[in-house]
């Protein structure tokens, strides 16, 4: 039961995380107006939404969001290409700092 409670707590906390980021691109990476159309699977470079300028940006949302110090090694497009890719960043910094 209590591994049930901690897998919805994760689910829970990955939903919130992802609406969040998806907020924050839409406000901010796209003109008024646009919505942000890209499943969380696709590359934000590709789709125009990132650049290495947007990178900076987005990680430093990512660390006063989520309260963590993202390290320079850290720092790869890999990591932060998409929302999905950005998800399973934040969930093994979590499993990391447990």
């Amino acid at each position: 039961m209590e591994a049930i409670l901690r897998m919805a707590d994760l689910h829970g906390r990955d939903s919130k995380a992802r609406e969040a980021l998806r907020t924050y691109l839409q406000q901010t990476h796209l003109p008024p107006g646009v919505e942000l159309e890209v499943d969380d699977d696709a590359d934000l470079f590709d789709a125009g939404i990132l650049d290495s300028a947007a990178l900076l940006s987005f990680v430093r949302f990512i660390e006063l969001e989520f309260e963590l110090s993202i390290p320079d090694e850290d720092l790869l497009p890999e990591n932060f290409a998409s929302i999905h890719a950005a998800l399973r960043y934040l969930a093994s910094r979590r499993g990391a700092a447990k």
